[in-house]
């Protein structure tokens, strides 16, 4: 159901409730408890429960794909529990709010027991390139200027440290 229908229909109720009651704060019978949140936490308890009974025979992949869906289920439920807290009252939104921040706290326990953490392993670290030592660096600009520059003759005029090579003397001033 889109977020817009859910807060129209609250508010039509909450106009006929207060129709019916003659304006006093009395609760409708099928309003308590935050109803339009009861078919998505069980869903979601319903994919946790699945998911946990099924992990021997779901691949990682597809695991990791329905716990992502489930996140995202619960992530739009807690932004349907902040958009409706203008109408609910602040009893609703705060067991809302718990009953939500429960299934996260559920979703993650078992995403840590379902997917396990990737095992720290070495790395082989890119290769870094080797600094251009300045002398090397105002002949190359000045090569450039002069339209003498050559990539060959660049890579000549470093040696590992960086510095100017005896072939190719440059003064940095």
């Amino acid at each position: 159901m889109p977020l817009r229908y859910l807060l129209n229909f609250l508010s039509r109720a909450r106009v006929h409730h207060s129709k019916i009651t003659g304006g006093r704060n009395l609760r409708p019978k099928g309003v308590g408890g935050c109803f339009f949140l009861n078919q998505r936490k069980e869903s979601v308890e319903k994919g946790l429960t699945s998911a946990l009974e099924k992990k021997d025979a779901l691949e990682q992949t597809l695991l990791k794909e329905h716990l992502d869906s489930l996140a995202l289920e619960l992530s739009d439920m807690e932004k349907l529990v902040a958009d409706s807290s203008y109408f609910l009252p602040a009893y609703d939104v705060r067991s809302s709010q718990a009953a939500v921040l429960r299934l996260k706290e559920e979703l993650a326990s078992a995403s840590t027991e379902l997917l396990p953490k990737k095992k720290f392993s070495f790395r082989n670290k890119a290769a870094k390139k080797q600094p251009i030592s300045i002398a090397a660096a105002d002949s190359t600009i000045g090569q450039i200027r002069d339209g003498t520059h050559n990539i060959e003759t660049n890579e000549e005029n470093r040696n590992p440290k960086g510095a100017v090579s005896e072939s190719n003397p440059a003064s940095p001033h």
